[in-house]
């Protein structure tokens, strides 16, 4: 007649261990263990035995089974995740190349620099993904769950409210897949024209994502003006080269620039031939 033993089931969430069950088991046979519930923050690492006489199946599967010769304590252990910071630049994130990736996804988490609108862009390499969504919930207990190939988060916020994203892949099986992650805000680009020191009535203004080099141009001009250079009139953007015509920009705030055009000099014509380069004439 086989014997009937307790078995006590703690769960230790990042250094913190409460009782989560207690039953009753038959001694000598495998029986599988009640994993506890934990929050999105953390992971299942592995099952250890605190006291008494047993046997795990396997101490890191969650789904482990378990035989026992005596009354048993077993702690399931649940470490923090590492929090993977969303920048303005695009970051590939692994899942085998973080702590607990394989075992529920990857945590990140948004903290807005400033109190304004901002948007996360979350994207899969090469299969489906699923994001669990908390809305500024450090603790990651409940949140929205979407399924998707990509996904981005329109939201506005107060300088240092944190969001959190816990990536991980659709199949379980997909550890080896990777996703992409960045944040960028939506910033005005003024464009002005300047021909020979008067600015034209053509302005051009355009809504760019920040840190995304956007190709920049201005409106046909007169025959008599030529292109010199571009200007940074306000705000924070870096130009390619200013001295091409048509050429890329990045912005990290609203900014407002100008073509500086300057006026041909005239040759005038006489009787006689003149030969004349290029290169010796401005514009």
């Amino acid at each position: 007649m086989q014997s009937i033993y307790s078995v006590t089931v703690e769960k230790d969430l990042g250094g913190t261990v409460t009782v989560d069950s207690t039953y009753a088991i038959r001694g000598g046979t495998p029986q599988n263990i009640p994993l506890p519930q934990y929050p999105g923050k953390n992971y299942f690492l592995h099952w250890t035995i605190i006291s008494g006489t047993a046997t795990l199946s396997d101490s890191t599967d969650s789904a482990s089974t378990i035989t026992i010769a005596g009354n048993v304590t077993v702690r399931a252990v649940f470490p923090e995740r590492p929090v993977k910071a969303i920048n303005e630049t695009w970051d590939t994130v692994s899942y085998i190349d973080s702590a607990g990736g394989t075992r529920g996804g990857i945590l990140c988490s948004f903290t807005a620099p400033a109190s304004d609108s901002f948007i996360v862009d979350i994207e899969n390499i090469s299969n489906y993904l699923r994001i669990f969504y908390y809305d500024t919930v450090a603790s990651c207990s409940s949140g929205v769950v979407y399924t998707t190939y990509s996904r981005s988060f329109n939201f506005s916020a107060a300088a240092g409210q944190v969001y959190y994203y816990r990536v991980m892949p659709y199949y379980p099986y997909d550890t080896t897949d990777a996703f992409r992650v960045r944040y960028y805000q939506i910033h005005r680009l003024t464009i002005l024209t300047e021909l020979a020191g008067s600015i034209s009535d053509d302005t051009i203004k355009v809504d760019i994502r920040s840190n995304e080099k956007t190709v920049i141009d201005t409106p046909a001009v007169a025959a008599r003006y030529y292109f010199d250079h571009w200007e940074i009139v306000s705000g924070t953007a870096t130009i390619s080269d200013t001295t091409h015509l048509r050429d890329t920009i990045s912005v990290q705030s609203d900014v407002t620039i100008k073509a500086v055009y300057l006026e041909r000099p005239v040759t005038p014509l006489t009787f006689a031939w003149d030969t004349i380069a290029y290169t010796e004439i401005a514009g």
